[in-house]
């Protein structure tokens, strides 16, 4: 039996999934247009902790985090992050950049990598 605390009650109760043995969680991800530092990764490893003592307990877990892409640059935050990388380029550019760079940080963290991710500019 896992028990969890619940915020809502201030109780420790016993975790109930809606449909057993399937858990359902989202997780936010990073906005991709600088790289993460460790208060980032600090959520992230949590969230990995959790879905692996979900994990542990059996349960089916299908994780989705999001990624804030491209929606909130602005031109300055284009041109400011081209010359942090010493190149010319587009948003998509930049968000796959920091993208690809916090999944590899994600790896060599050892933190198990969503089952979907999504990008915020293919749902809005």
């Amino acid at each position: 039996m896992l028990k969890l605390y619940n915020t809502l009650t201030r109780q420790v109760e016993e975790f109930q999934p809606l449909n057993p043995p399937q858990v359902k969680m989202y997780s936010c991800g990073p906005t991709v247009y600088g790289y993460a530092h460790l208060g980032h990764y600090r959520s992230y490893t949590f969230v990995d902790t959790l879905k692996r003592v979900l994990l542990y307990n059996c349960f089916q877990v299908k994780q989705v985090m999001n990624l804030t892409d491209v929606g909130h640059l602005t031109e300055y935050d284009v041109e400011e992050q081209m010359k942090k990388r010493g190149a010319k380029g587009t948003v998509w550019e930049i968000a796959e950049f920091y993208s690809q760079d916090f999944f590899a940080a994600m790896g060599k963290l050892n933190i198990l990598k969503p089952n979907i991710v999504c990008k915020a500019s293919d749902h809005i």
